[in-house]
């Protein structure tokens, strides 16, 4: 497998995919940090830290690897190397997890040039950090994890769908819908136990009623799965660390692992029986 892995990291160091990708990350770092520091300086009085900026385009290497990862494993089937590796004895097991080990540091790759750019810019426009440095790290960490996760379900589809564009597609939308599925989780839980019930708008100003329990508040066993699925989400982690909410952080990096291995076995069964043309 160490000669596949070579020459898989070969061959990535030529993707022009991978370059324009890492770019693209690595330019809307700067740029997303340069605005954040323009809005906060017409708009804001509070402060603005370092990790405001720092988790900002995290959510979207999700699609980033589902496009990259697509099209870069997608080429293999399209230039027969996967039957190619097959036919001089390499096993199905050695090509799915030299592929899979590639891309998943390609992944990390890309996390890293947001981080470090956006940090950097970060720290030169705003120049403080809320957070301690140990606390920091863990999230680092659990960024890690969840790219890992991102990383795994793209190679999935990307084995086991001979055609790129299918194989990116299909990728793109199910990050889409497990994004749509952590945003909505998060609105349900956002709502707050009580509520008004009415809002009147007179000279004097607004007043407001009597409160009552809200209707569309989530409570006891319910509130609790749903907390649950939407931290096990990799979406839902990453909208969590977009938005500086880390009350339930601790159990993100467990839940990502548990993700990250049934990502893993979801993706390798079915390449290990499909036929390869």
């Amino acid at each position: 497998m160490t000669k596949l892995i070579s020459a898989n990291v070969s061959r990535l160091r030529k993707d022009i995919v991978f370059w324009l990708a890492m770019f693209g990350m690595t330019a809307g770092s700067v740029i997303f940090s340069y605005l954040n520091y323009q809005t906060s300086l017409r708009y804001i009085s509070d402060p603005i830290y370092v990790e405001d900026v720092l988790f900002n385009l995290f959510p979207m290497i999700a699609f980033v690897c589902a496009a990259f990862i697509s099209l870069h494993l997608g080429t293999e089937f399209d230039e027969n190397t996967i039957r190619n590796k097959l036919i001089v004895g390499h096993t199905r097991t050695e090509i799915f997890f030299a592929n899979y080990l590639t891309c998943m540091a390609a992944s990390l790759l890309l996390l890293f040039g947001i981080l470090i750019f956006s940090g950097v810019t970060g720290y030169y426009f705003f120049k403080v950090f809320m957070l301690e440095k140990t606390q920091l790290v863990f999230l680092i960490l659990c960024c890690i994890l969840c790219t890992m996760v991102f990383s795994a379900i793209c190679v999935g589809f990307a084995m086991n769908i001979h055609k790129k564009a299918i194989s990116v597609v299909a990728a793109g939308i199910f990050m889409l819908c497990i994004l749509y599925l952590a945003s909505y989780m998060e609105g349900a839980l956002l709502e707050a136990e009580m509520t008004y019930d009415s809002v009147t708008i007179t000279m004097d100003g607004v007043q407001y009623g009597d409160l009552v329990p809200n209707p569309a508040y989530v409570g006891g066993t319910a509130r609790k799965v749903m907390e649950f699925i939407y931290d096990m989400l990799p979406t839902g982690q990453a909208i969590q660390m977009n938005n500086m909410s880390f009350e339930r952080c601790l159990r993100w990096p467990w839940l990502s692992a548990v993700t990250l291995t049934i990502a893993t076995v979801l993706g390798y069964l079915p390449f290990r029986r499909r036929d390869i043309k």
